[in-house]
């Protein structure tokens, strides 16, 4: 064999196996990188919630969304959950208008108490929930995106319709993200992951932090499932401006 088709074979085999230890690589992140999805599960189900806006109440029903502790008297949930209902929450004064439900160690529902709207960020579409002594786990939040890679795999845990809560695994597109959202331009998370409705408010678990809040689920032509979910910094210098997490 000539040199020249030795060197030609060498080049191919090279090509063949950088292509299969990138692949290599990243399914070890995905498996790596964090606790497995049934230990986020463990760990976590007992600070994300299912709410619900009580029946009849300010004229919707069965309006729902996912959420999780981020204090010991707050939550974090979807913003277009709570667009429209602030100003007649404030007018009603109900401190009993969203039902907070939850699940014990054993995957047993319950009610953990109600919640009234604290702040509301339409651009980011996130709200801040307060629900005094709620006794539910907070997660903690992780801002820095720039440690985040494409394709690190990630967990959402969310309680849609009447599961508590439901674990979906998946990974991350884009950390740049903005897919036709018609509000103010902005960065978003774009992850493959199959959600359900209601999932909307769920935390996003990187390395068992949250580094975002699904806000939507989308039908992608070439991945067929995905979700956009706000990021983690814009999370924190939302939170942080409101409440202090500490306490």
């Amino acid at each position: 064999m000539r040199w020249v088709e030795r060197l030609l074979i060498f080049r191919l085999m090279s090509i063949f196996l950088s292509v299969s230890c990138l692949s290599c690589i990243t399914q070890i992140k995905r498996v790596l990188i964090m606790p497995p999805g049934t230990e986020i599960h463990r760990q976590y189900r007992e600070s994300v919630v299912r709410l619900t806006l009580q029946p009849g109440e300010l004229g919707y029903d069965n309006n729902y969304a996912s959420g999780f502790a981020i204090s010991k008297d707050y939550l974090l949930t979807a913003g277009h959950f709570c667009t429209g209902l602030q100003e007649n929450i404030k007018k009603k004064m109900n401190s009993k208008l969203i039902l907070i439900e939850a699940a014990d160690r054993d995957g047993v529902a319950y009610e953990a108490g109600y919640a009234t709207i604290s702040n509301n960020h339409s651009t980011h579409d996130m709200c801040i929930l307060k629900s005094e002594g709620h006794s539910l786990l907070p997660l903690p939040l992780l801002g820095d995106m720039s440690i985040i890679e494409t394709e690190d795999p990630v967990t959402v845990l969310g309680s849609p319709r009447n599961y508590f809560p439901v674990r979906r695994d998946g990974y991350i597109i884009s950390k740049q993200a903005q897919h036709g959202i018609h509000v103010e331009p902005r960065q978003l998370l774009f992850i493959a992951i199959n959600i359900e409705p209601g999932s909307s408010g769920s935390p996003v678990i990187w390395n068992g932090q949250v580094i975002g809040i699904v806000i939507r689920y989308l039908y992608d032509s070439t991945l067929k499932e995905a979700a956009l979910a706000t990021r983690g910094d814009h999370i924190i210098e939302f939170v942080d401006k409101y409440i202090d997490r500490s306490k």
